[in-house]
Formats: C-alpha cells, structure tokens, sequence
C-alpha cells in the first residue's frame, strides 16, 4: 500500500470523538445561542481543568492511532505538530513516543495558548522556518475540549 504524494498539501484526513458520556472540558456557562443573557455583560466560559486533563492525552493517542492504523509510521514523519495546550507539551510528547523534542513542533512557549489558531499557525511558522524540504511529511494531530473532539491530517511539503 502506497502513501506517496506527488505534490504539496493535505491528505489522509482523520477525525473522531471520545466525548459521549464525559462532561465537556469547556463551556459557556453565560452567552451564546442557548442563553443569550449574561448577568456579568460577558459571556463566562467554564474549565473543566480536572477532565481535560484526564482526556487530553487520549485524543493524542486515538489521533496516533488513525493515522499509524493506516500503514503509516512515526519515521514517516519529519516532524509532529499537536494542539498546543502549553509549551510543555513537546517534552511530554518526546517522552511517551520515544521521538525527539526536536521534531516536535509547539510554538505555546513562545506565543501562549492560541486556541483553534494553534495548530495553523505552528504549520505556517514551520514553513516559513527553511526547516522543511519538498516531500517531507508532518503529522497534525488536532484535539478539542469541549465534547473530545480528535482529527488531523498528513502534510507533505
């Protein structure tokens, strides 16, 4: 089975869920469609630090698990580039894959905790760095909080 890329861009895209069930890492306690009035003017999103925590790496892992389900290794790829939660998370990640720091990319410790921004940012820091060479491959793993959301994709330069 053949994985190859003849040009640059997205492929094997992958998502799913582990949130049935769990109470969401985030919400909105205060705003949005469902109560449009908040007593405080804004709304007030809560954080559910103690399940987030508890989740989190498993999104990572069922991300990993997509993707290497699929004939893929983690040699395959130049570099691996997460959600960023914090700056600590590449240490964290080298640690649990047996991989290098350095081919992981997190940008958190130098811009702080972008949201949904995170990873497309990192991804345009990376291609703009001069660190990627035409056909190397990075492995985007996404995570989202609030019901356990996991996706990502390949990007072969």
């Amino acid at each position: 089975m053949s994985f190859g890329i003849t040009q640059s861009g997205a492929s094997f895209r992958y998502m799913g869920h582990i949130g049935n069930g769990k109470q969401p890492g985030f919400h909105m306690k205060g705003g949005g469609s469902a109560d449009v009035y908040c007593r405080s003017g804004f709304p007030v999103f809560q954080h559910n630090v103690t399940e987030v925590r508890e989740q989190g790496a498993d999104l990572f892992l069922k991300g990993l698990e997509a993707v290497l389900s699929r004939g893929y290794t983690l040699n395959d790829f130049n570099f691996i580039l997460p959600h960023q939660v914090n700056g600590h998370l590449g240490c964290l990640l080298s640690e649990h894959l047996d991989i290098p720091e350095s081919r992981i990319v997190v940008d958190a410790d130098k811009l702080g905790n972008l949201g949904s921004a995170a990873i497309w940012v990192s991804l345009d820091r990376l291609r703009q760095s001069g660190k990627l060479n035409k056909g190397d491959k990075v492995l985007i793993l996404g995570a989202e909080a609030t019901k356990y959301l996991y996706g990502g994709f390949v990007f072969t330069c």
